[in-house]
């Protein structure tokens, strides 16, 4: 979630380590306060139990690399593994020349 723009992955079954492997795209409105809110969930008949929670603040991200983060799960245990890519801001940096023709 990012503001009012939420995005929901698909549910995997029977898995203590699941992989999404999924793919989103938000539109920002002030990329230097934004941020992304995480909530993972464990699919429950009826209702849905929270397992935990993070955020990761946008501010400080390169413009056109994809950046590995891992965030630990607040109010529950874990970690959630996320890569994140500045597609139209961030600052920029010098690519090497085998990843010039790689941005986008």
């Amino acid at each position: 979630t990012i503001k009012d723009q939420k995005q929901k992955t698909k549910v995997i079954s029977n898995s203590l380590n699941p992989e999404w492997n999924e793919t989103f795209t938000f539109e920002l409105s002030d990329p230097s306060e934004d941020c992304v809110n995480v909530v993972l969930y464990d699919s429950d008949i009826g209702a849905d139990s929270a397992l935990g929670h993070a955020n990761f603040s946008l501010a400080a991200l390169p413009f056109a690399y994809q950046i590995p983060v891992v965030l630990k799960l607040q109010n529950g245990k874990g970690h959630v593994h996320l890569l994140i890519k500045a597609l139209n801001f961030g600052y920029r940096l010098p690519l090497p020349p085998q990843q010039q023709q790689q941005v986008i």
